[in-house]
């Protein structure tokens, strides 16, 4: 008689998710502020972003996702409710994204190692990742943003002003 086996199904992953979907939202309002108080994210912006620009970025296969739409010269943070975009950042696993939202490997360090890759315009992308290290910067203590960019922007007494309002209006507010 022969034996049966069981097909093999990887356990799911429920506090990295968990943790990936904190920081995805946590990642979208710091964006949605940062556009619109930060002069430098408001600038790349302005430069690559039509009206109606979608964003998305998506954990393979079923995991989280982080949307952002261009409105008025801003990104809003639209959740998880886009299916589609016009630029789609994709996670090969929750595991890479883990890595990446939880600053233990840098963007550049997760392209390099084929653990994201990309949809749409690459000029747009590289665009975005100067967005997302200046709102890193923001977002991380020094000790940590150090580590993963390269050349850090500049945290002068105005930067600090853009890293208050993100902290206490844009990410508990959203606004």
């Amino acid at each position: 008689m022969r034996k049966r086996y069981m097909p093999f199904r990887s356990g799911k992953k429920h506090f990295k998710t968990f943790v990936v979907k904190c920081v995805c939202f946590i990642l979208g309002r710091g964006l949605q502020a940062a556009s619109r108080v930060d002069a430098d994210v408001r600038r790349e912006i302005r430069e690559w972003i039509p009206e109606g620009f979608t964003i998305l970025f998506k954990v393979w296969p079923e995991g989280p996702r982080l949307g952002l739409e261009s409105r008025g010269g801003m990104l809003r943070f639209r959740g998880t409710s886009l299916d589609d975009a016009d630029l789609v950042i994709y996670f090969k696993n929750i595991d890479n994204a883990f890595m990446m939202f939880t600053a233990q490997m840098g963007v550049p360090q997760a392209f390099a190692e084929h653990r994201i890759f990309v949809k749409g315009d690459i000029s747009v992308s590289m665009s975005l990742i100067r967005c997302l290290n200046i709102v890193e910067t923001h977002l991380f203590p020094p000790i940590i943003y150090r580590r993963i960019l390269r050349r850090p922007p500049s945290m002068g007494l105005k930067k600090q002003f853009c890293r208050l309002y993100i902290y206490l209006v844009g990410i508990p507010i959203g606004i």
